[in-house]
């Protein structure tokens, strides 16, 4: 039996992906040995889910720490050379897009960090 991982922005948290209250039993009776849910945010009380199915709960406020090594990490990463690249040729290079580049490779590479930790300790065969 395997496991699986489910990547959610909100859910099990209002509001959106209300769609998932419709599969969540699904994923019970799927056959997996361990089902989880990572909500990429949420602060209020989460909705009820299965007793199976475990729940990570995300930070209610990311880091300051974090935030600055995945500012970090962005600033020097490819991804965000390559945008600032494809933004100058295409005519559109201005503070406001390299900005809204930044904000959201930096928000990519606190995410991509929270995975890889999760993932540290707790082994999974499936991300969905």
């Amino acid at each position: 039996m395997s496991s699986i991982l489910l990547l959610t922005m909100r859910y099990p948290h209002l509001p959106g992906e209300q769609f998932l209250e419709d599969e969540i039993g699904y994923w019970v009776e799927s056959g997996f040995k361990n089902v989880r849910i990572l909500p990429f945010t949420g602060s209020d009380e989460p909705r009820p889910v299965p007793q199976r199915i475990e729940v990570s709960m995300p930070p209610a406020r990311m880091p300051r720490p974090a935030i600055c090594l995945a500012l970090c990490r962005a600033l020097l990463s490819k991804v965000f050379r390559d945008e600032v690249r494809y933004l100058h040729s295409v005519n559109k290079l201005s503070q406001k897009t390299v900005w809204l580049a930044l904000k959201e490779i930096t928000l990519v590479k606190f995410l991509e960090r929270r995975l890889s930790q999760f993932l540290a300790e707790n082994p999974t065969d499936i991300i969905y």
